[in-house]
């Protein structure tokens, strides 16, 4: 099917931005009732439809990633002699924020670096403003009724996707970690490892060799609004691309959160990964501030005796003698509330605390690397001083902030000038 000739339309004046500065010009335009207006001129350079440049697009949007709109264009504006609004860069960041899921879903598959896949989430509130907010309870009200709250926040759940291999581990050197109960001979060497590991993560990796043992490799970071589910088949669809010969064993790592508790076996079966699933793991952390909780509950905070006895229960936690604990805790279950909830706790998620099995495997046991994600993915840029956001709006920057923070901005903005051309190609075709 042919389309219906151009008309030409006279010329046009243009005013386009780069990064040399602002440039106004004309150009011949033509009209078609199937393609619109059409400019040659703009083919034949490859302009982008919008009067920037896409290298000034791509150092906007990712200014934006880091800092709110408007302080993000003050050095732009300053050394390019410009005066771009933080309207600007707002436009160009959802205009990027829109395209990171094609980005992402044209992804060629890869193999992980490391032995095991690892799958972790967690949630991070965002504040909302007020339009968009679900069942608010009035503005007004001198109190608020049983069970209302002044909510302004929706979560982003913090998917975070890797590999690694495995790290066996004794569950004393877990604990002596945990509480810094190291010698002097240990804390040498721990600090000549921690300087031996930070050399090697600024050489560049040989072909054929072996990624050093516990680190976390092939991270993969979003955070998405909406619901749960979604997240977590975000991650499950991460890790297929990790594995597309699907022969990797799965370790997850969750805080105990039910709904996550209920919902990875959920979408892991839909993704076909279940069966893979080598182990869920509750957090230690989570389970050692429960610890501290009873401590101080029953000994006082300041009592001299009270660390000792939080890392004696928690040596025979890691040795995966958590009915023990547990048999001791029921004895005083009745005189604190809080033994009562450490107890519901660890009963309701016995059957993800054998860390002994999982410490000799060479699994992780902590969420460390979802729970720092929350903090410089989500946090750092999403609660700056009076900020409020629309969903839309905090989804594209938590997406274009998730493109730098997995460091792949270069590729992601060819990407995107890429999309930007094709329709001028094809007009002019």
């Amino acid at each position: 099917m042919h389309a219906k000739p151009m008309r030409y339309k006279g010329e046009t004046c243009r005013v386009y931005h780069s990064i040399f500065g602002k440039f106004r010009f004309a150009r011949c335009k033509y009209y078609s009732a199937d393609l619109g207006s059409y400019y040659p001129l703009d083919a034949l350079l490859n302009l982008p439809c919008s009067c920037h440049s896409y290298l000034l697009q791509s150092w906007i949007a990712r200014a934006a990633t880091s800092e709110a709109f408007e302080p993000s264009l003050c050095l732009l504006n300053e050394v390019l002699d410009q005066d771009f609004k933080a309207m600007t860069a707002r436009r160009i960041s959802e205009r990027y924020g829109a395209q990171v899921d094609a980005y992402y879903d044209q992804q060629s598959p890869r193999r992980a670096q490391g032995a095991v896949l690892g799958l972790s989430c967690d949630g991070k509130g965002v504040r909302i403003v007020r339009s968009e907010r679900e069942q608010t309870p009035q503005p007004d009200a001198a109190r608020l009724m049983k069970g209302q709250k002044r909510g302004t926040k929706k979560q982003a759940t913090v998917s975070v996707s890797f590999s690694f291999e495995p790290a066996p581990r004794t569950p004393e050197e877990v604990a002596k970690s945990l509480h810094r109960r190291w010698s002097p001979e240990e804390r040498r060497a721990r600090q000549a490892k921690r300087q031996a590991a930070g050399q090697a993560k600024t050489q560049t990796a040989l072909p054929g060799e072996q990624p050093p043992a516990g680190t976390a490799l092939d991270v993969h970071r979003r955070a998405l609004m909406g619901p749960q589910k979604r997240a977590l088949a975000y991650g499950a669809t991460a890790l297929k691309r990790l594995d597309p010969e699907d022969r990797l064993p799965i370790v997850v790592l969750t805080d105990g959160h039910r709904a996550l508790v209920k919902g990875f076996p959920e979408v892991l079966a839909e993704a076909g990964l279940f069966e893979r699933v080598e182990a869920m793991i509750l957090d230690i952390i989570h389970v050692s501030e429960y610890l501290w909780k009873c401590g101080n509950a029953l000994l006082g905070e300041q009592h001299p005796e009270r660390e000792a006895w939080v890392y004696e229960r928690l040596v025979l936690i890691l040795e995966s003698r958590l009915e023990e604990v547990i048999e001791e805790l029921s004895a005083l279950e009745q005189s604190k509330k809080v033994i009562a909830e450490a107890l519901g706790y660890f009963r309701n998620h016995r059957h993800m605390m054998d860390y002994r099995s999982y410490l000799g495997r060479g699994f992780p046991i902590s969420t460390g690397l979802v729970e720092g994600t929350c903090g410089h993915l989500v946090k750092d840029r999403m609660e700056g001083s009076g900020m409020r956001w629309s969903r839309a709006g905090a989804q594209h920057i938590l997406d274009t902030r998730a493109v730098e923070k997995n460091g792949d901005w270069d590729d992601f903005s060819a990407f995107v000038k890429e999309q930007g051309q094709s329709p001028i190609y094809q007009m002019a075709a």
